[in-house]
């Protein structure tokens, strides 16, 4: 066994020190003439666990749907692990990030959806690969080598050459979350 020598006030500690990997700042988004999000301001360190709740339309899918730049604050800042999200810096100003920006973040971000849109003729593991590949440019022994590593993480391994309509709820939603990793 293995045990950590850091006491847990230690441990607490750091974690207080570390810097954050997601930063909102004063973060605005407006839908027409609707404000949805008023000065949003949030931060979550590394392995912090963060649940977003509320009624329907308080803006929790919004605030996500900028995270996975599926949509563009209106104004203020998104940070990941250091870099400004939907900006880029130039010239010592902050201008709007142009598509390519976008690209490369995006692929340091994973995402699992309510519903799992796991391609039906599709294995698992073929779903796992197919991201990399296709949008990441990975090469296909390196992706698979991946995908089996998430895939086992995520107590899979034997269902390797499944289908989905073969496995469980539970299953496709771990299927998923190996995807998204």
């Amino acid at each position: 066994m293995i045990e950590s020598t850091k006491t847990h006030k230690d441990a607490h500690n750091s974690f207080e020190e570390a810097e954050p990997i997601v930063t909102y700042k004063n973060v605005h988004k407006s839908f027409g003439e609707v404000e949805v999000l008023k000065g949003i301001d949030l931060e979550i360190k590394p392995a912090e666990k963060v649940a977003l709740i509320g009624p329907s339309g308080s803006g929790k899918t919004t605030i996500i749907r900028m995270l996975m730049t599926l949509e563009r604050p209106t104004s203020g800042h998104i940070i990941v692990d250091g870099n400004y999200l939907w900006h880029v810096e130039k010239n010592g100003k902050l201008i709007p990030a142009n598509e390519r920006h976008l690209r490369e973040v995006r692929g340091d971000i994973g995402m699992v959806f309510q519903h799992f849109n796991l391609f039906p003729h599709m294995t698992i593991l073929e779903n796992c690969m197919t991201a990399p590949i296709h949008v990441q440019k990975e090469n296909k022994a390196s992706a698979k080598q991946r995908s089996i590593e998430m895939l086992e993480k995520v107590g899979l391994g034997d269902k390797l050459e499944a289908y989905p309509s073969q496995l469980s709820g539970g299953q496709k939603q771990r299927v998923a979350m190996a995807r998204a990793s």
